[in-house]
């Protein structure tokens, strides 16, 4: 709040509770913007490393890493199962 009114031309003379109250917002300012960065490089760091993970999935080894040899190279054919007993006839 200032000391006195402002009009056009006046002056405005701080007291000093109020530098002290500016001074004090200001530092609270700068250290909300200063873990406010943190927490952005952290995250674009975990945003790095996720994405570095997930071009391992794209490398030209990917065939080699997606799965078992059941899955790439033989047929599944779920009508077949060897838990179902068959009668000879």
């Amino acid at each position: 709040m200032p000391s006195q009114p402002l009009g056009m031309g006046s002056l405005f003379y701080p007291t000093h509770e109020e530098l002290y109250s500016l001074q004090m917002e200001i530092r609270q300012i700068h250290m909300v913007q200063s873990n406010h960065a943190e927490r952005i490089s952290r995250i674009e760091k975990r945003n790095a490393n996720d994405a570095t993970i997930k071009s391992v999935w794209n490398s030209p080894f990917a065939s080699a890493l997606g799965g078992t040899p059941q899955h790439g190279r033989y047929p599944f054919y779920p009508t077949s199962s060897p838990f179902v007993c068959r009668s000879r006839r």
